[in-house]
């Protein structure tokens, strides 16, 4: 799934929490700063707590760079 997901720009990931049926969106966009690789997500407490905290530990690193 990560080799998909990074093989282009943006893209949309769809996630099931445990014990839900509702599918969820996290819309990816590479180039972002780390800590906004997640540019959006659907509306959920749990997706909320859990991105928000991934991106806390993210804040202040650099993007990472490839050098041809």
């Amino acid at each position: 799934m990560v080799e998909e997901a990074t093989a282009c720009d943006e893209c949309n990931v769809y996630v099931r929490l445990p014990g839900e049926s509702k599918r969820h969106t996290l819309f990816i966009v590479l180039g972002n700063e780390p800590f906004e690789t997640v540019a959006d997500h659907s509306d959920h407490p749990v997706l909320e707590y859990i991105l928000s905290a991934w991106s806390d530990e993210l804040e202040g690193t650099p993007c990472p760079q490839i050098e041809a």
